[in-house]
């Protein structure tokens, strides 16, 4: 998690250590259930095993619920962490970067949806159109799910690949435009989330 109060203090013998707060992305019972099936030979309590868990890993329920730690968010943001490098404008440099040159409105559902005809060229436009060199080779990691578990994979291949990886992780069929589903995610995180505000 990168902001300053996304760090943890925790107190270390007398010293006091500064943690940047790591995002436990299973629950502490599907946490155990791994250490077991990884660490045979040892016996511990699941009450033990949740004590000795660092005081900087926290579990995503006790985060605020208008964060996604989705793999979907963490895919594309891992493609334009190395993508950024490649493209000469700033459209890769973040996800609401990336996500505000693929739609002219990003307050508008059905722009975010992908039902505008005039913006279903704006990655091709914006994106493929500025990459300095697609023929470089490049590594960068991707979520898979294996075995029922996410796990971090490394992949290597050119610019040109990394970039239809991202193409192909922002529409669900060949006919129809959902634009990026990560744009209909967080707009649909962000309404849901103003709605609370205003109730509140």
């Amino acid at each position: 998690m990168p902001g300053k109060r996304d760090t943890i203090v925790v107190n270390d013998d007398g010293n006091k250590t500064t943690y940047q707060k790591r995002i436990l992305l299973y629950t502490i019972r599907e946490a155990y259930v791994l250490f077991l099936t990884e660490h045979a030979g040892i016996s511990l309590g699941r009450t033990v095993f949740a004590e000795l868990c660092p005081k900087h890993v926290v579990v995503t329920s006790s985060m605020a619920h208008r964060v996604c730690v989705c793999i979907y968010y963490e895919n594309v943001n891992l493609l334009l962490n190395i993508l950024c490098k490649h493209i000469n404008e700033s459209q890769c440099s973040n996800l609401h970067s990336f996500t505000s040159v693929l739609v002219w409105d990003e307050s508008n559902y059905d722009l975010m949806s992908s039902n505008c005809f005039m913006c279903s060229n704006y990655f091709d436009l914006y994106v493929k159109s500025n990459v300095t060199d697609k023929n470089v080779q490049i590594r960068w990691y991707q979520w898979k799910h294996i075995n029922g578990y996410a796990t971090k994979k490394e992949q290597q291949s050119s610019v040109e690949q990394c970039i239809e990886a991202l193409s192909s992780q922002m529409y669900l069929n060949d006919f129809d435009l959902i634009g990026c589903f990560i744009d209909m995610h967080r707009f649909d995180l962000r309404e849901r989330t103003n709605s609370l505000l205003k109730v509140l």
